[in-house]
């Protein structure tokens, strides 16, 4: 199964959200790309208060956006995605997208026998 990410647009909510992770998240990733979830970014944030706001706003940002909610945490100092959007932020919301048939169709255009 293949999935497709895109990147969310900076809206307020994903400003907000993207704001209080930076202020209160911390992170063990030193010099690399890492994806985590909402639970490794709850199980890093100390306030329970803070952590409660998180989930809330990210919950809402899933129900909007249908999809899986990730945050692409990019700490590589020679980094493509800062070359692509042209921002120094090491934070992106990415929403997955689960695309199940891909591998299955992939087999049926070059006639291979499953």
């Amino acid at each position: 199964m293949t999935r497709t990410y895109n990147v969310l647009r900076e809206s307020q909510k994903v400003k907000i959200l993207l704001s209080i992770i930076k202020s209160h998240y911390r992170s063990s990733n030193k010099n690399f790309i890492q994806e985590v979830n909402l639970t490794h970014i709850t199980n890093r944030i100390k306030n329970t208060d803070i952590r409660v706001l998180v989930v809330s706003i990210w919950k809402d940002l899933e129900l909007t956006t249908g999809n899986e909610i990730r945050l692409l945490e990019n700490r590589y100092h020679k980094d493509i995605i800062s070359k692509i959007f042209k921002k120094s932020s090491n934070l992106y919301l990415v929403s997955s997208n689960p695309q199940k048939d891909s591998l299955n169709n992939y087999f049926r255009e070059k006639n291979f026998k499953l």
